[in-house]
């Protein structure tokens, strides 16, 4: 009885943990795309982005700190490195490489969220 009672409280910190960090990736994640979804309608709509797309990486900038715990730098990085040049094409008005940009960030933060999800994959 000793051991079991540290053992659940052990399995109810991981779970907390584990439950905590999928649903704030999760909420990151969707509001990030959602800001690109925002950047892709301003541009449609005046040909410009700036200030959506300044938004989005100020978001991202104040987010990736926390999430840097649970997901793999690298790919937080690469995210960052696609939203800095989705601002700058918005800004030169480089519409091919605005919506590859788009995209780009698009296929990041869904593969994060595909990361972050609890599949026989992810645990081996």
């Amino acid at each position: 009885m000793k051991r079991i009672i540290p053992a659940v409280i052990i399995l109810v910190l991981i779970l907390t943990a584990f439950f905590g960090s999928y649903f704030y990736i999760n909420d990151v994640c969707k509001t990030a795309y959602d800001g690109v979804e925002s950047c892709l309608k301003e541009y449609e709509e005046h040909g410009t982005a700036r200030a959506d797309s300044a938004w989005l990486r100020n978001y991202w900038d104040e987010k990736e700190k926390i999430l840097s715990f649970f997901v793999n730098h690298e790919l937080i990085d690469k995210v960052e490195l696609s939203i800095s040049n989705l601002e700058l094409h918005s800004k030169y008005k480089d519409n091919y490489m605005f919506f590859e940009a788009c995209d780009t960030v698009k296929i990041l933060l869904h593969q994060i969220m595909e990361d972050t999800k609890l599949t026989t994959h992810s645990v081996f």
